[in-house]
């Protein structure tokens, strides 16, 4: 990830202010430990802190067309930069930066060209022929943008509030999917998917349509490792706290993925029937098969059938098992449950007897409800073997009024292990 910093429409454009806004940029570094980078134009400023990913020797930002007339700062990664740079035959492109195409199209198609961008990204791009500006942020919001006004009348974008916070009267977190133009003057979507409109989506569920939208991986380190085996592939391990994802891994110059938020896999999943996505235990439908299903290929497997097939757990805690189990270990080390019981454990709370007041409570020993009884292995076993002895025919039709309410139908932008965040 990279840090970006724009000002349009500066009172104040003397050299003080534009050293000004070289510190205010510089409070982005940590996103961008390799360039920092200002374009200064009349009362526009872009500026840029760069983390090299793609083309790291000449891909420094901002970023223009042939004749510098078109200015772009970028945070994030145009994955499908190399199809588009085939449409772009009549351009020079100064760099191999997956970025550089955002200027280029912008020549070609104007304001309308967002959506033909594939990737995680957040940019504002300034046109010095009629002092024009855009910003637009990806389908999901992966990359984080900030849009801010000054006393004067200025016009800010960065990455992070900090960047905003001296000079903006008032700042809003910049809506996924939209775009700003300063010739229409205000905020509009330009991510408008077949499956934003008010009918249930009717495409038949196809696991091969879905397995093709989606990037393998597992989120667990022992699941991780048993994939990677698997696959003969080659994995690194990284362990961090708990935070925002992309702002905590951007702190230290670190770019995350996120598979689940990838634009065709979402369209894909989204459109399919919620019929398919509710749990049907008659079928031996468990929470999301139409993903594990995509991948429960005998023939040509893809995944280790115990890993496709793991027991959910609840989001109570918010991490997994390891991170529970080794604090419980690390604890028992220096203290145990019963010392901290002031004047010795009652019966009431604090003993063995307390749990055979309710016979479900005798068997459960774990501390949260991510081990409700019936939860495990056992039940995912037993839905696993019912999965592949039924015949499926086709999804019987649910009511509309039916299908709405149910929220197993929205949960299909997930993960196949549920510690990993997902959208609820």
């Amino acid at each position: 990830m990279c840090g970006i910093l724009a000002v349009f429409g500066c009172v104040d454009n003397s050299r003080t202010k534009r050293s000004g806004i070289i510190e205010l940029s510089r409070r982005l570094c940590h996103r961008g430990p390799d360039w920092s980078g200002l374009h200064s134009y009349q009362d526009c400023y872009p500026a840029h802190q760069r983390l090299a990913i793609v083309d790291p020797a000449s891909g420094d930002q901002p970023l223009y067309n042939e004749d510098k007339t078109v200015v772009v700062t970028v945070n994030g990664e145009i994955y499908n930069h190399k199809d588009l740079r085939q449409k772009l035959t009549s351009h020079e492109f100064r760099t191999g930066s997956d970025c550089e195409v955002i200027a280029h199209l912008y020549e070609d198609y104007g304001e309308e060209f967002v959506d033909m961008l594939d990737g995680m990204f957040s940019f504002v791009l300034l046109d010095t022929g009629d002092k024009s500006f855009i910003a637009a942020q990806d389908a999901i919001g992966i990359t984080p943008l900030y849009m801010g006004w000054g006393l004067d009348g200025s016009v800010w974008f960065a990455s992070e509030m900090k960047a905003l916070s001296d000079d903006c009267e008032r700042f809003i977190s910049f809506p996924p999917g939209h775009m700003y133009s300063s010739k229409q003057g205000g905020l509009r979507r330009w991510y408008n998917p077949p499956w934003f409109s008010e009918h249930i989506p009717s495409t038949p569920y196809d696991p091969l349509v879905l397995r093709e939208a989606f990037e393998k991986g597992s989120p667990d380190l022992k699941a991780a490792r048993e994939v990677a085996d698997y696959l003969g592939t080659r994995h690194h391990e990284f362990h961090f706290t708990v935070q925002g994802l992309n702002k905590s891994t951007s702190a230290w110059g670190v770019e995350a993925r996120v598979p689940f938020l990838d634009k065709g896999f979402i369209n894909v999943a989204m459109s399919i029937d919620p019929e398919w996505k509710m749990i049907r235990r008659d079928l031996g439908r468990i929470e999301k098969w139409v993903l594990r299903n995509a991948f429960d290929d005998d023939q040509n497997p893809y995944l280790p059938k115990h890993i496709l097939y793991r027991q959910k757990e609840q989001f109570s805690d918010g991490v997994g098992y390891s991170w529970i189990d080794g604090l419980k270990d690390h604890a028992n080390l220096h203290n145990s449950a019963r010392s901290t019981v002031p004047g010795g454990p009652s019966v009431a709370c604090s003993t063995a007897k307390a749990v055979e007041w309710d016979a479900a409570w005798s068997k459960n020993l774990d501390p949260s409800g991510r081990a409700a009884l019936g939860v495990h292995a056992s039940a995912y076993k037993e839905a696993a073997e019912a999965n592949n002895a039924s015949v499926i025919n086709g999804p019987r039709r649910n009511n509309e009024k039916g299908c709405r309410k149910d929220r197993n139908s929205c949960l299909i932008i997930d993960s196949l292990h549920p510690n990993q965040a997902r959208c609820h």
